[in-house]
């Protein structure tokens, strides 16, 4: 079971004792982590360009991979957008998000039930961590905000 997997099944006290296992081996963890990364995208386009393999270290991967801005993915986005499958990931996009364009034009980012999983993962360590630093926090009423994803129709955001 991958690490994904294994916080999605977790939840309240069970999700934040493994949380904090995790922070303590985070070694081990970044390589969990990069596991899953290499194992879903050594197949795409992306991972052919780059030589990813699921024999990489860290470091292999950062010098495989180095730090980027949107412009130098936007061209495989924008390959998902326009119907090509398997372009930074060998996992399907369901759909896109877009980003607020608050430091320009809004950028679309690809969105599967892996990211789906993360981002749900996040929040829920999130959401544990302000409870108990804050027991009261979410006594009151809650108004959560987000864009709204955009459906992925004939390949086409």
């Amino acid at each position: 079971m991958g690490l994904l997997q294994e916080l999605d099944a977790l939840t309240g006290s069970d999700l934040w004792i493994r949380f904090q296992a995790l922070c303590r081996d985070f070694a081990g963890t970044q390589r969990s982590v990069l596991a899953d990364i290499l194992r879903n995208s050594e197949g795409s386009r992306f991972g052919r360009e780059r030589g990813l393999s699921s024999a990489m270290t860290i470091d292999d991967y950062r010098r495989a991979v180095p730090v980027q801005d949107y412009a130098g993915a936007s061209p495989y986005v924008e390959a998902i957008a326009s119907g090509e499958g398997a372009v930074l990931s060998t996992l399907p996009v369901e759909r896109f998000l877009r980003t607020s364009g608050s430091t320009g034009k809004p950028k679309l980012i690809p969105d599967n039930a892996s990211t789906r999983a993360t981002r749900r993962n996040i929040m829920a360590v999130y959401s544990a961590a302000l409870v108990r630093g804050h027991p009261r926090a979410l006594s009151g009423k809650v108004f959560p905000m987000s864009a709204p994803p955009i459906p992925r129709a004939h390949g086409t955001p």
